[in-house]
């Protein structure tokens, strides 16, 4: 488990925001759409703003 990981599952927004890109993207880690949703809405549910419009974007294109 990577620093980002420990972290984002300590409760930290940012990276959990991050971790939800780089799944998205396949960045660093296998491309994955459930899990960069996971990592996104457990940002957005901690009110993170930026991710709350990023989740947005994401969930109005599927």
């Amino acid at each position: 488990m990577s620093l980002l990981e420990v972290v984002a599952n300590a409760g930290h927004a940012p990276s959990q925001t991050t971790l939800g890109y780089m799944y998205a993207k396949g960045m660093g880690v296998t491309a994955d759409m459930r899990m960069s949703l996971y990592w996104l809405r457990k940002a957005a549910a901690a009110g993170d703003p930026v991710t709350i419009q990023i989740l947005q974007r994401f969930e109005a294109k599927q």
